[in-house]
């Protein structure tokens, strides 16, 4: 079940990485609670643009919108500190890698 809710959350993560072809995602954390998993991310829209999205039970809500990326950090930094006090633990994710449920539970 827990390794379930990890795939959906990289599922999220790489659904946002499609959003639009002039994005390039900066910054990808995935938090955890027990089986309660949170995404904070930014996706750049290019050089200075900055999107930030919080992924909370499948739905994504745009959390910051800034033409200064500092701004957009701040938010991510901002709400990342939230969860930890909320005992979420986030981990920031370099790649992804989507396998398959029957694969999740499997390991």
């Amino acid at each position: 079940m827990k390794k379930s809710f990890l795939v959906f959350g990289l599922i999220v993560v790489l659904s946002q990485l499609c959003l639009a072809k002039d994005q390039a995602a900066t910054e990808f954390f995935l938090c955890k609670n027990q089986d309660d998993v949170r995404i904070l991310s930014i996706l750049m829209n290019g050089e200075k643009s900055c999107v930030a999205h919080y992924s909370k039970k499948g739905k994504d809500e745009i959390i910051a919108q800034a033409k200064s990326p500092e701004l957009c950090h701040d938010r991510l930094k901002q709400l990342r500190g939230i969860l930890k006090s909320a005992n979420y633990n986030c981990k920031s994710v370099a790649r992804a890698q989507v396998t398959s449920s029957a694969e999740a539970t499997q390991q």
